[in-house]
Parts: structure tokens; sequence; C-alpha cells
């Protein structure tokens, strides 16, 4: 049985954000959401879109969703449940988990869609959380 989910939203547009390998944490990065995950291709970031500098290399528009609830870290099928009726329905979605919970960014235009989908999937969210007067194209 798939893990029926509610989700919260988290204030604000976000950013993708690639900096080259070895960079240090940016000086720009602050908020109550960001996240930073260093590999050996460079050093993602996540953070409020109008915190990116203009010269780094980006992706914009996204909202942010938070799983809601709090779980083990041995806990099977979280993300699986949020994310695979969204594949199904072509919508990109980037995650980031944290020790407590997981958070799914998505791209401002696919949030009507989303709700549809998440909806069907038999989850919940305050009816708040996709609000009508987001776009429905790339911008």
């Amino acid at each position: 049985m798939k893990p029926r989910l509610s989700f919260s939203l988290v204030e604000g547009r976000y950013a993708l954000a690639q900096l080259p390998p070895g960079s240090l944490r940016p000086t720009w990065l602050r908020g109550r959401f960001t996240a930073t995950i260093e590999s050996a291709e460079g050093l993602s970031v996540v953070c409020a879109e109008a915190d990116v500098p203009t010269d780094v290399k980006r992706r914009g528009g996204f909202r942010c969703i938070e799983i809601g609830g709090s779980f083990d870290l041995e806990s099977v099928g979280i993300v699986a449940a949020a994310v695979q009726p969204l594949a199904a329905a072509g919508i990109s979605v980037f995650v980031y988990s944290t020790w407590q919970t997981d958070y799914l960014l998505i791209q401002e235009y696919d949030f009507p869609k989303a709700s549809t989908v998440l909806k069907e999937a038999g989850h919940t969210f305050p009816s708040s959380l996709f609000p009508d007067a987001i776009s429905h194209g790339p911008s």
C-alpha cells in the first residue's frame, strides 16, 4: 500500500544554481530554506531565486512543497509516493531530503497540473497550496 501524504507550501520562489567544483559556500546564500550539495561535478545550491547573482548558472521559477510529517530514515516509499505520479504525468521534480522530511521543487508553471495529479494519487494539501494565480507556461 502506497503512503498517503500531506503537503505544505514553503513560501517564496526558488532557484537551483550550479557553481564549479571546489567552490565554497556562497556568501549570498541565506534565508529559511537553503541547501548545498557538493559533488565532483560542482556545488549545487537551492535558495531564494532573488538571492542568486545574475552571473551564476541557474534555473529559477521553482515553488517548493514539503512532505508533511516526520519519517524515520528507514521509511520506504515516501519520496516515490510523491514523485511517481508526477513523473507519470510528465512533471519534472527536484527532490531535496533532510533528516526529518523531504521537499519537492516543481516549476511554477507545472503547479496546476501537479495539484490535480497529487489529488488523484490520494494525497492531501491545503487548497491554498496551488493558487489559481500561478502562470501556466515557462517564462
